[in-house]
Order: structure tokens, then C-alpha cells, then sequence
């Protein structure tokens, strides 16, 4: 049995392209300053995780949250 780590299930976006590295990544992604993004992510306002010294996020975990606060 094979396993392909970049298939999304579903049908969705690859795990590799649904990635965001680093705040600077995130806060462009959300349109916000990279300061304010970085203090978002320790105050877990938005989903993120870390690694060592660097944020990842996901687009669509990020979309879900700016999507549920907007409705």
C-alpha cells in the first residue's frame, strides 16, 4: 500500500500547498501587520501551531476562522 503525504483527501488542497511557514507568510496572508499576527498566534486567536522558533498555519483553517467571525 502506498501512501501519497501530498493527497489531499477529499479532494481539498494538498497538505504541502494548504501550509503556511512563518508569521511573516501568515500575516500576508490575512492581511495583517506581522507584528499583530505573531500575537494573534501566541494568544491563540488564530489556528496555528509552532515549531522551534517558526509558525505554521493552514489557508483553509484560517479561512474557517476569519469566515465564522465575519458571519
Amino acid at each position: 500500500m502506498s501512501f501519497d503525504h501530498d493527497s489531499g483527501c477529499g479532494g481539498g488542497p494538498s497538505i504541502k500547498e494548504d501550509k503556511i511557514k512563518g508569521v511573516k507568510e501568515i500575516a500576508e496572508f490575512i492581511d495583517e501587520p506581522e507584528r499583530r499576527t505573531g500575537y494573534m498566534l501566541e494568544q491563540k486567536q488564530i489556528p496555528g501551531w509552532k515549531i522551534g522558533r517558526i509558525w505554521y498555519s493552514s489557508r483553509t483553517a484560517l479561512r474557517e476562522c476569519f469566515t465564522a467571525g465575519a458571519a
